[in-house]
């Protein structure tokens, strides 16, 4: 079960949740471009919000910066995240609407399906929810 509680909603009713170790933003595959446009076109119904697992040391922050991608982050220690999401492969991109999940691309089909000749399953589903 994932722990919603622990993200804010902001308010919004639907909310991405872009999970990933701190090594992904060290590649040039991340859903960073796709999850950009989300956030910045999205309805005021729709948040994107990154949880970022593993030490960082500024990887993330820089990353975040370089790609203009201006999300809200948890930060969780590997040990915290297994505790709490099990097994669960990263990286994942997870879909809640009133906190409770509705779609979910996990490990690196993650990256694949939501590049951006790919991302329209997401912005479907989105729109769907007022995105």
């Amino acid at each position: 079960m994932i722990p919603l509680s622990s993200i804010s909603s902001d308010g919004k009713p639907t909310t991405v949740l872009w999970m990933f170790p701190v090594e992904s933003c060290l590649s040039c595959q991340t859903p960073a471009s796709m999850l950009r446009k989300i956030h910045s076109s999205s309805s005021r119904s729709i948040q994107v919000v990154g949880v970022v697992v593993g030490k960082d040391s500024g990887i993330v922050d820089g990353f975040l910066r370089t790609e203009r991608l201006d999300i809200p982050l948890l930060r969780m220690k590997s040990r915290e995240f297994r505790k709490q999401f099990g097994a669960l492969e990263l990286p994942a991109i997870i879909v809640t609407h009133n906190d409770v999940v509705i779609h979910s691309w996990i490990g690196e089909i993650a990256i694949g399906s939501l590049s951006d000749s790919n991302g329209s399953e997401l912005l479907q589903l989105l729109s769907n929810y007022g995105g």
